[in-house]
């Protein structure tokens, strides 16, 4: 957030009655990227963006700057409780969601220090070498 080059000070308060076709409520990766789809598919559309805060003043600000293809639970847990069709899925998804960070970035000007450096992933032993090829497999 330091190197945001911009007043970082909160904004002032919404006053009186506001009229807009949405109201996100949060201006995390979630509420910001809402908000920018909205606008960026009809441009005409009247959005506020409401924050207690500053933009990215929880967990979003507070991340790393990471961005992975990844969920909390293994790709094998997945695959068990929801199947493999599912999780096949869940995983392109995910993946996908990367290169559309990449193509926002480009595509705005946005010099966020974006590098694609893959993924490891590793069998601690060999009860997991099966899982850990699965997961490749998708």
């Amino acid at each position: 957030m330091e190197t945001a080059g911009e007043d970082l000070s909160p904004r002032p308060s919404l006053d009186g009655r506001v009229e807009v076709d949405v109201a996100v409520l949060g201006a995390g990766y979630t509420g910001l990227w809402t908000a920018y789809e909205l606008q960026r598919r009809d441009p005409g559309v009247r959005i506020a963006v409401c924050e207690a805060e500053v933009a990215g003043f929880g967990a979003s600000g507070r991340n790393g700057s990471w961005a992975v293809a990844g969920l909390g639970i293994s790709l094998g847990e997945l695959s068990r409780r929801h199947g493999d069709d599912a999780a096949r899925r869940t995983t392109r998804a995910l993946r996908s969601t990367l290169d559309e960070m990449a193509s926002v970035c480009a595509a705005e000007g946005i010099d966020a220090g974006m590098h694609r450096g893959g993924a490891l992933r590793l069998a601690r032993g060999r009860h997991e070498l099966a899982a850990v090829r699965a997961a490749s497999e998708l």
